[in-house]
């Protein structure tokens, strides 16, 4: 900030002499020149601490920023447009999430011809947005917000938790959250899907109270545990239920009922030789036709006439 006049042999505040016109400001190093040098080091470190010379430094960056930004009437017309094009973003994204469709696509590349319900919305509206990404982040954390603040007007709660491997062949884990509203009405939130890379009970059992703790839900006010059978789920020493067990012992392991009727129909599957040879004629006879698209056009002109329907 400082200057230094070489006819005048005297030195001057940059920003107070373009910018500090106010009635503390110090004429010093505004108008007449500093020239005591024998308190150079004392008047320089008084006057950079001043509340004058910290109003004219303000007011240099406020003006450096409006020649990089535009002037205020133009900045206010470009935040302006901002908002609307992401309100548009915001509405695209809740329309999708009401019609249960998924807003990403198999291709979002440049030369893609189909990237994707979202983009294509987007595109239709002339609305291309950059911050769609954090726009889906922020509208996600504000519904889990929601079910959070559902789950704690209710007092206690359980969850619902299996792993799952989704086509890129990542392992994810899927977290339901259970609960009964003021009017006594069972809810079942899901929450989200958190990829793993470890499936033992201890990373597992980590990832749920780490969840829960990331929605401000505390560990004491859960009662119940849903999973299903594998050993990192139910094991009786390192398995997620009793891990949590250990920090909590009023929760308890539910074995998932969907799973062991599952588990049930495939027994007893298995058990019976006719049912079991008849899926394993119709997955024989799947593999031999969908293995060949000539057969499989047989199949398409059989299924279409009349006498074979």
């Amino acid at each position: 900030w400082l200057d230094y006049s070489v006819c005048e042999d005297k030195a001057f505040c940059f920003h107070c002499r373009a910018f500090g016109n106010g009635p503390s400001s110090d004429p010093a190093f505004r108008t007449t020149g500093f020239k005591t040098w024998k308190k150079t080091n004392e008047k320089f470190c008084e006057h950079s601490k001043c509340e004058s010379h910290l109003e004219a430094v303000a007011k240099w960056k406020g003006c450096l920023q409006s020649r990089k930004g535009g002037s205020v009437a133009s900045q206010l017309d470009c935040h302006k447009k901002r908002t609307v094009e992401d309100n548009s973003v915001i509405k695209n994204i809740l329309f999708c999430a009401r019609q249960g469709i998924p807003l990403q696509g198999h291709d979002e590349g440049i030369d893609s011809t189909n990237q994707g319900n979202l983009w294509e919305l987007m595109r239709l509206h002339s609305n291309d947005n950059e911050c769609q990404n954090e726009i889906i982040k922020i509208m996600a954390s504000q519904v889990q917000d929601s079910i959070a603040n559902g789950v704690k007007e209710a007092g206690v709660f359980s969850i619902i938790a299996d792993e799952t491997m989704d086509l890129s062949k990542h392992e994810q884990v899927a977290l339901i959250l259970r609960y009964v509203n003021p009017s006594f009405e069972i809810r079942e939130q899901f929450v989200g899907f958190y990829r793993t890379l470890q499936m033992d009970g201890n990373s597992l059992a980590t990832l749920i109270k780490s969840t829960l703790l990331a929605l401000e839900l505390d560990l004491s006010s859960l009662w119940d545990q849903c999973y299903d059978g594998a050993a990192s789920m139910r094991g009786a020493y390192k398995g997620v239920a009793m891990l949590i067990h250990k920090e909590n012992p009023l929760t308890h392991y539910v074995h998932c009922y969907a799973h062991i009727l599952n588990l049930c129909t495939v027994d007893m599957v298995s058990s019976i030789p006719v049912v079991q040879n008849a899926f394993g004629i119709l997955q024989t006879l799947q593999t031999f036709i969908e293995g060949s698209s000539k057969k499989h056009a047989v199949l398409e002109k059989m299924t279409s006439e009349k006498e074979y329907l």
